[in-house]
């Protein structure tokens, strides 16, 4: 075989392997920990609630406020994050603050 051809298959190869390698690594419960963790978005958010409700606590909407993170954790237990989160944004909301993304700072929609 042409030493060129052979060369460049395996570069090839070996580049294949070194794109292939980030996908795998680690999984969104068991690996480490990465920014699209449901588990490390509902504790990041109820962080939030819970540092925004030590400003809130007079606010009209603030026990309904409490209800949504007390349900919202609560479905984060149950590994039902989309809910979970679902209800902590809502949370968050009520008392008129913008829920944050764990990976970017950037504001949820």
């Amino acid at each position: 075989m042409d030493r060129r051809l052979l060369s460049t298959l395996v570069g090839g190869m070996v580049a294949m392997i070194l794109c292939a390698t980030p996908v795998s690594a680690g999984s969104s419960r068991g690996g480490p920990a990465s920014s699209n963790d449901p588990d490390q978005e509902c504790a990041e958010l109820e962080r939030q609630f819970d540092i925004a409700s030590q400003r809130h606590q007079r606010h009209p909407e603030f026990p309904e406020a409490r209800n949504l993170r007390d349900q919202g954790a609560a479905l984060c237990v149950a590994h039902n994050d989309a809910a979970g989160t679902m209800k902590l944004k809502q949370a968050l909301t009520k008392l008129g603050v913008k829920p944050t993304y764990l990976r970017s700072g950037r504001s949820s929609n």
